[in-house]
């Protein structure tokens, strides 16, 4: 028994930071961590990240401290993405909706994708995790609607 194992990862360089009550874990490799003047075959591993879920390898015990998005999470992310990238490369949906696509829409959609999962784990109620998505998604949409119409725009 540890007691309170506090977890922090830096978003923008990943860095990660592991306490067992007061004491911060000394990092062996990128993500092998030991306990200060303990064992040194006491090793604690750490599987995944802030946006796929966090845990704990510590012997033989496994110990999740962020769960993974669920299935309808991961649909809501990646909806952006996936609408941007097919609606933008079609020459006929974007005389009906322009909308910029290649590689600008992608990185706009990789971003609303990211944007998403973050801001979704930030909330337990599905409700709120569906407004965020929805959100999300029709302002990655609006931000590819005004690319693409100040790229025509520059055309004529």
């Amino acid at each position: 028994v540890v007691g309170t194992i506090t977890y922090t990862e830096s978003f923008w360089t990943g860095k990660k930071e592991i306490l067992f009550g007061q004491i911060p874990l000394v990092k062996q490799s990128k993500n092998t961590y030991l306990l200060p003047g303990g064992d040194p075959n006491a090793i604690v591993m750490v599987k995944g990240n802030f946006l796929t879920g966090v845990s704990l390898i510590w012997g033989t015990e496994t110990i999740r401290l962020i769960p993974a998005p669920k299935w309808y999470e991961w649909i809501l992310a990646f909806f952006p993405l996936f609408f941007i990238c097919v609606w933008g490369n079609s020459v006929p949906l974007c005389m009906i909706f322009p909308l910029v696509g290649g590689a600008l829409g992608g990185a706009i959609g990789g971003l609303a994708l990211v944007f998403s999962l973050v801001f979704m784990k930030k909330t337990e109620n599905v409700g709120y995790k569906l407004l965020i998505g929805l959100g999300i998604f029709a302002a990655a949409v609006f931000l590819c609607f005004l690319l693409a119409v100040a790229i025509i725009g520059s055309m004529v």
